[in-house]
């Protein structure tokens, strides 16, 4: 659909105006911001696309677009046209609003970038991103390599999905969009990952509405695949949330032995047992947990598998989430290592001798991966780490393990993944 319908009077136009409004009081979760604006507004599905890809680019380019045309966000729709100009969704003869000089001024900011000498401001202008995240990454990455990651954070993620393989297989669900021309394709590591090459509506797939596959990025599947279920087993996700792995998990099992989802907040697991009816899995069962104490006491040292997908910044995930940018606060990366280590620890009560604790995060924050690891090994004797290329295998790790292959990290610029952490820890007997 013509992005110029935004620059014209338009329903379209006059929807992400407002939300924009919306959005920058506090930066609330975007995916909910339009979904109460669609279900209280009509709108077609092409306009749905075209108001959600906007607001998103908007936010993901507020800086480096309010930077360049000296606008703070209050001026929304000098943002939205400069953010339209800056994609290049708008052809650079389309007319609008912004002056002539101030397209120009657009178009000198890109060039000033690459003047500018590689560190912390390239990086933050560049990638549109807070100066403390700039630092971050160029402090745990290098400056050349931070701004790639910065620039990939910045890329619309793709729209992958997990083959339930308790209903098909993964050439049975792709084989009918490929035969209908319907761009998809087979994702590289995940052998049940499909990635979608067009944009569009995934709750309205048939493939999603019958259970055939769910939405989950490559990069949450490859951790499932770290968990490695033994047949059978009882699985523990003590931070299921509204389920993604949990379900992955449970296919994985084929329907035997127990998944138990613990959660702290009931409202997710409401949302985790539709999706369990909907994929036919019978081998769930969701509990909501207190914030602190035992977790499941009948259960200590008896399961097989615990993941901990613990509450993280969500750094590894701005391209899917790109208001996080805006809400998040450096203290944030003081106070959420110390729960996630408590997390950890409160989970690792339930791992049986020789069991398995698996823990995860979508952060490129070293302090929320490798230092929360190293803090439960000091602190915890009878833990020893696992290579996460003998859980993967070597030909699946490459690439996405360290050089000794303890650990999982993804990468969007390298990998086209969210930016995962992963570890696994095992209980000696």
């Amino acid at each position: 659909m013509d992005a110029a319908i935004l620059l014209a009077a338009s329903p379209a136009r006059r929807l992400v105006l407002d939300l924009w409004e919306r959005a920058r009081r506090d930066w609330p979760f975007l995916s909910t911001l339009l979904d109460a604006a669609f279900r209280r507004e009509p709108t077609t599905a092409d306009d749905r696309g075209l108001v959600a890809e906007a607001l998103l680019d908007m936010v993901r380019w507020r800086r480096t677009v309010g930077t360049a045309l000296s606008v703070g966000d209050e001026d929304g729709a000098a943002l939205l046209e400069g953010t339209l100009r800056w994609t290049g969704r708008l052809a650079p003869e389309q007319p609008g609003a912004l002056s002539s000089e101030r397209i120009g001024r657009l178009r000198a900011f890109a060039d000033s970038l690459h003047a500018l000498p590689h560190g912390v401001e390239r990086v933050a202008l560049a990638g549109s991103l807070p100066d403390w995240i700039a630092a971050l990454l160029v402090t745990e990455l290098g400056a050349a390599r931070a701004e790639a990651v910065a620039r990939a954070l910045n890329e619309p993620p793709p729209q992958t999905l997990r083959t339930n393989t308790v209903k098909a297989d993964r050439e049975g669900v792709l084989s009918p969009w490929v035969g209908l021309g319907i761009p998809a394709r087979a994702t590289t590591r995940s052998p049940w990952g499909i990635v979608l090459e067009s944009r569009g509506d995934v709750f309205a797939l048939p493939a999603y509405r019958e259970g055939l596959a769910e939405p989950q990025d490559e990069a949450s599947q490859l951790v499932c695949m770290l968990v490695a279920p033994p047949p059978g087993g009882l699985v523990v996700d003590a931070c299921a949330g509204a389920g993604g792995k949990t379900l992955g998990v449970a296919a994985m099992l084929r329907n035997k032995g127990r998944v138990l989802a613990l959660d702290v907040h009931e409202g997710r697991l409401r949302e985790l047992r539709r999706r369990v009816s909907r994929a036919g899995l019978q081998n769930v069962e969701a509990r909501t947990v207190a914030p602190e104490g035992p977790l499941e006491p009948p259960l200590a040292g008896r399961a097989d598998r615990v993941l901990v997908d613990a509450p993280c910044t969500g750094l590894g995930a701005l391209r899917r989430n790109p208001e996080a940018r805006w809400r998040l606060q450096p203290v944030d990366l003081e106070r959420l290592p110390e729960e996630q280590s408590a997390i950890a620890t409160r989970a690792l009560e339930l791992v049986k001798p020789h069991g398995r604790l698996v823990y995860a995060t979508c952060s490129f924050a070293r302090a929320e991966g490798e230092a929360v690891v190293e803090r439960l090994l000091s602190a915890h004797a009878g833990l020893e780490r696992v290579r996460a290329r003998e859980v993967l295998g070597r030909a699946l790790s490459d690439g996405i393990t360290d050089d000794e292959g303890w650990f999982m990290r993804t990468w969007p610029d390298l990998h086209g993944m969210d930016g995962f952490f992963a570890a696994v820890l095992r209980r000696r007997a």
